[in-house]
């Protein structure tokens, strides 16, 4: 049995790719993956280890991931929506720190544009289904808006005040 007190929570199957049982993984942190290294997939409550037979990355935080044992879409589609672990002696020092924030801890930060300061709104949900994480932001005039999340939008992180303040793209707001 896996002791789930030496795992850290790193990202979630976001949905399967193709028929050869391929899924699409996104990451709340920076990984890197290798055929062979381990996984482990919260199934049920229960703490269960997979291989990763092949890995590309996609995008900034996705990656496709073949794993040992699961050969047809099907198979794939039983581990969609699993949270992803890993044992936090494979986590670099700054991984495992526990100042890092994950993206899915930031629901009811509020975000303020980084060109002016305004504040753009609260977010109020977060939506990592996609390789292409959004954000639901209720602004102060009570409207519900998207804003794409994106690594390098993100000027400044604060965890004690709940903001984040971003590179906001012209016109974004007014959609």
């Amino acid at each position: 049995m896996i002791d789930t007190d030496v795992l850290t929570k790193i990202g979630r199957i976001v949905k399967t790719h193709g028929l050869a049982g391929e899924v699409s993984a996104s990451f709340g942190t920076d990984v890197d993956f290798n055929a062979g290294d381990c996984l482990v997939l919260d199934i049920d409550g229960i703490a269960v280890p997979f291989f990763i037979a092949s890995a590309r990355r996609r995008g900034i935080d996705a990656w496709l991931l073949s794993i040992d044992g699961i050969k047809s879409q099907k198979e794939a589609s039983e581990i969609v929506g699993c949270n992803i672990f890993v044992d936090n002696e494979k986590l670099s020092d700054d991984e495992n720190d526990d100042d890092i924030i994950y993206v899915s801890d930031m629901e009811g930060f509020t975000i303020f544009d980084a060109a002016d300061g305004t504040r753009v709104g609260c977010i109020t949900a977060i939506d990592d289904s996609t390789d292409n994480t959004l954000f639901t932001v209720n602004t102060p005039d009570g409207r519900d808006i998207f804003i794409p999340f994106a690594e390098e939008l993100v000027t400044d992180i604060d965890p004690e005040a709940e903001t984040v303040t971003m590179a906001i793209a012209d016109g974004l707001l007014d959609l």
